[in-house]
């Protein structure tokens, strides 16, 4: 008979992978949102660019075990986020982050 791990095992094993650029990427939404608040362009393009740099790792990592389309579609969207924000256009840049958000919370639900 042969062994096979539950998708919440094998989650926490890849998460244990990318625990650090996870962490980053949250931590530079969380500055995007409050520079946006502020309205400091300077430090949004900041936070947009180190979200940029922690996206590009995570897309080099596997995907998430359970649920790969999901981690997929949402790194494309915050990809897409990032850099339209480094461009300055600050329209397309909060929709792909609003489409990117909800699938990167539920994936954080996914782990938890």
């Amino acid at each position: 008979m042969y062994e096979t791990s539950l998708p919440a095992e094998e989650n926490l094993t890849w998460f244990a992978g990318v625990e650090a650029e996870f962490q980053a990427l949250q931590g530079h939404l969380e500055d995007i949102s409050a520079a946006a608040e502020a309205n400091d362009v300077v430090e949004l393009t900041s936070a947009c660019r180190g979200g940029l740099e922690d996206v590009t790792k995570l897309q080099s990592a596997d995907p998430l075990p359970s649920n790969a389309e999901l981690w997929d579609a949402a790194l494309d969207d915050l990809q897409l986020a990032f850099s339209s924000c480094v461009a300055g256009d600050y329209t397309s840049a909060t929709a792909y982050l609003a489409a990117g958000g909800a699938k990167f919370d539920r994936i954080a639900a996914e782990l938890s």
